[in-house]
């Protein structure tokens, strides 16, 4: 039977919205049928690799791997561009495989398929009915790279459930009320990440202004912080002189680890604190996790592939996004890594570098290595009457921590509402399709 929680909210939407009076969801039958009965699949182009999508900015989503868009991209042919209704999924990736609901054009490129409703199924099956099914099934079965692929094969082998019409509503007017139902949480979710993308472009926006002792903003916000908590500076005193980063940090020259991971990121995360200990981070070229994308065994890693504890990595292929690795990394990758000299901080070396990539459009294609990053000149403040360089810059580090905090806490509550979302739709779309419900 349904769970009673899920009954209840349905018939508290069913009152608020004044729909669907005489739809009771214990009350609906549902027809069991293999999903390849009902749908097509595509498979995604591998001509549109990271350089074109790095080359060819447009407007369309480029649908690849990664579980969020990150290009949008020209067509190479426009034969290639989705207009359909229709939905997608990414059949790898080590944070596993989702689906994606589409109502607007797209591509989709390589590690990533398109799936359309059948000519024959249409009039019987709504697309974003279609999507909460492929949504509950890759939630229930977790599918990973080199592990479990979701290719089409496998899951078009997975059964889907269809309500079936009873004597007040037909079976597509049944899905419409479960997918509103269901967007009550679509909808808060959306508005969450909406918040989320705000907040880090106000924090993002102090930072990059951080350096700019002129702005008035920062000029009395720092001012009046620093009088708060008793330092004996003001934003007049500070005066910043560019030094590169040859003169700030070393440069390791590192050898490849070799093979490929032993663990991924969900893996690795099952284990104790102790089996952790075992194991050492691989820095790829994601964006993600901290840049970290698998883990080896300390045993299968040579001694000098292995880097010193924190340091600041960055992938050659995107210069804008500096990480901070606390413990020994190590790379297969086009990543980097410096060590900060003592007489600077780390942390305010990487929010230097990030101000001046992110101001100056990282330039170079997007594409800067080891040489020429240590060219790279970063802003470093001069030691004043009363404070060294250093405890200028950890000063300033502590000034930007209230609005770091600011931000955490937003992210924090969003985070948490949208954790409950997905629940509250894993929940239901567990109960709803499952076998009790077949006639």
């Amino acid at each position: 039977m349904l769970n009673d929680a899920i009954i209840k909210q349905f018939n508290e939407f069913k009152e608020k919205t004044g729909k669907y009076k005489d739809l009771y969801l214990e009350k609906v039958i549902m027809d069991r049928v293999e999903l390849n009965s009902l749908v097509e699949f595509k498979n995604g182009s591998g001509t549109y690799t990271k350089k074109y999508a790095e080359g060819n900015p447009g407007q369309l989503p480029l649908m690849t791997g990664s579980l969020e868009i990150k290009y949008h991209v020209e067509p190479i042919d426009e034969s290639h561009v989705i207009e359909d209704e229709s939905i997608s999924y990414n059949k790898d990736n080590d944070s596993g495989s989702q689906a994606f609901y589409h109502n607007k054009p797209y591509i989709v490129g390589a590690h990533h398929y398109a799936v359309f409703i059948k000519e024959n199924q249409k009039e019987n099956l709504t697309v974003k009915y279609l999507y909460y099914m492929m949504k509950n099934i890759f939630d229930t079965n977790k599918f990973y790279q080199s592990k479990n692929v979701a290719n089409s094969s496998l899951i078009g082998t997975f059964d889907v459930y269809i309500p079936k019409a009873n004597d007040d509503y037909t079976s597509v007017e049944i899905q419409e009320a479960i997918v509103e139902f269901l967007d009550r949480t679509e909808k808060l979710r959306d508005k969450m990440y909406s918040l989320e993308h705000k907040t880090e472009k106000v924090y993002e926006a102090i930072i990059s202004k951080i350096f700019l002792t002129d702005d008035p903003f920062i000029s009395d916000k720092f001012n009046k912080w620093a009088d708060d908590n008793s330092y004996n500076i003001r934003i007049d005193d500070i005066s910043f002189e560019p030094k590169p980063l040859s003169e700030v940090a070393t440069f390791p020259r590192m050898q490849m680890a070799l093979g490929t991971p032993d663990l991924s990121i969900q893996e690795y995360e099952h284990l104790t604190e102790d089996e952790q200990q075992n194991y050492i981070p691989l820095i790829g070229g994601t964006l993600e996790n901290n840049q970290v994308s698998g883990y080896f065994l300390k045993d299968n890693i040579r001694a000098g592939a292995i880097s010193e504890p924190n340091i600041i990595s960055w992938t050659r292929i995107n210069g804008k996004h500096f990480f901070i690795q606390k413990n020994p990394v190590c790379t297969n990758d086009d990543s980097y890594f410096m060590k900060v000299n003592e007489d600077n901080l780390t942390e305010f070396i990487q929010m230097s570098l990030i101000v001046f990539m992110r101001h100056n459009n990282a330039d170079w294609g997007n594409k800067i290595g080891k040489k020429k990053m240590m060219g790279v000149e970063v802003m470093i403040p001069k030691a004043t009457k009363n404070y060294s360089s250093v405890e200028v810059q950890g000063i300033f580090l502590e000034f930007i921590k209230k609005f770091r905090d600011l931000n955490a806490k937003t992210l924090e509550c969003t985070s948490s509402v949208i954790a409950n979302c997905n629940m509250i739709d894993k929940i239901f779309l567990q109960n709803f399709f499952k076998d009790q419900h077949n006639d």
